[in-house]
């Protein structure tokens, strides 16, 4: 990176409220923050981050958010990989789309070759099975590929997370400390028996993008980019019906004694909207378990949805337990030679 270029960074207000609180205590040798009364300028090893604040809320669409994201990978694929093709949807599709990694050596080649950060093209265990693999993973905007490329360089061979990863998200301000029994995964599913009952023969248990337990603590991460806010179910009749007697049969003992939540919420439209929020909470069963949101800044829907539910369903006491943080927040509180590479890729779009 030219050491003049500068790169704008766009975050809503409330973003930047945070980061000029706890800026301060990344100061270091390559980093150099000057905080203005609309924009925070990062200087990293010479290049210039600069931080201009937009209400991601009010002054975008889903729309348009999606197609600058898009634009933006495509001009990244573009100068990273100018050899490669354009990719598909997904396999029986025959349209190709210029942020879409082709699949010509199969998905999890694909995604391991170019869909991963050069700061972890070393490693030589690869985290996620071929199984694990989410149907569009070789798309460039996969949350689960950003969650991998983020929490992947902190993560030792044998799957045990390094003290760096903990120092980071104690500067976001979730309080955990490392210890000998830490461990991590991606794609995690709790198989304990008292979570059994999610399972059916028509329907998955829940899986969190990545998760971190040490000592007694425990932290259930959702990752979201680009996607439209957190998953609802339709209001299709058999979805309708199947999701009925899941709440039946299990969330309706989750959500009752879950002490997270403000109070109990019964099934019907207000279950609907908050189904993937809610059966992510229900995690939160004491003060030692939290659920991280983390999203994108600038994904209207995503950040309205999020916000109005930490607002509206998470009681007074468990607000830091249940908690959303920023992308741009998460990236910046780790190593300078993540923020270069990461958020060429996924943040450094214009809107």
């Amino acid at each position: 990176m030219d050491s003049n270029s500068e790169i704008e960074v766009f975050v809503n207000c409330e973003v930047y409220h945070v980061l000029s609180d706890w800026v301060k205590l990344n100061l270091n040798n390559d980093m150099i923050f000057n905080i203005g009364a609309n924009r925070i300028e990062i200087i990293i090893r010479g290049s210039k981050y600069k931080m201009v604040l937009i209400d991601a809320g009010k002054k975008l669409s889903q729309k348009k958010y999606l197609e600058d994201i898009k634009d933006h990978l495509t001009e990244y694929k573009k100068n990273t990989f100018p050899e490669l093709p354009d990719g598909v949807f997904k396999k029986k599709s025959k349209t190709p789309y210029p942020y879409i990694l082709p699949l010509k050596d199969g998905k999890i080649d694909a995604v391991k070759q170019y869909n991963t950060l050069k700061c972890i093209a070393d490693t030589k265990t690869f985290l996620l099975t071929s199984e694990q693999l989410h149907i569009y993973a070789h798309h460039l905007n996969s949350s689960q590929m950003m969650c991998y490329n983020f929490f992947r360089p902190f993560i030792s061979e044998d799957g045990t997370p390094t003290r760096e990863l903990f120092s980071i998200l104690q500067t976001v301000g979730i309080p955990v400390s490392f210890s000998d029994n830490a461990r991590c995964f991606f794609e995690y599913e709790q198989e304990e028996r008292e979570w059994q009952g999610e399972r059916t023969n028509n329907s998955k248990g829940t899986n969190f993008d990545f998760y971190l337990r040490s000592g007694d603590v425990e932290i259930f991460f959702e990752i979201k980019y680009t996607e439209d806010g957190f998953g609802i179910f339709q209001k299709d009749k058999n979805e309708l019906l199947r999701h009925q007697n899941k709440y039946d049969s299990f969330y309706s003992d989750k959500l009752a004694n879950c002490p997270a939540l403000k109070k109990k919420v019964e099934y019907g439209e207000e279950f609907r909207k908050n189904y993937q929020l809610l059966r992510n909470t229900i995690r939160a069963t004491s003060r030692n378990k939290y659920v991280v949101f983390v999203y994108d800044a600038n994904n209207p829907h995503a950040y309205n949805q999020l916000n109005q539910f930490l607002s509206e369903y998470i009681a007074d006491e468990y607000k830091k337990n249940v908690v959303a943080i920023e992308w741009q927040k998460l990236v910046l509180a780790s190593h300078p030679d993540q923020v270069f590479e990461f958020w060429n890729k996924y943040l450094n779009y214009e809107l």
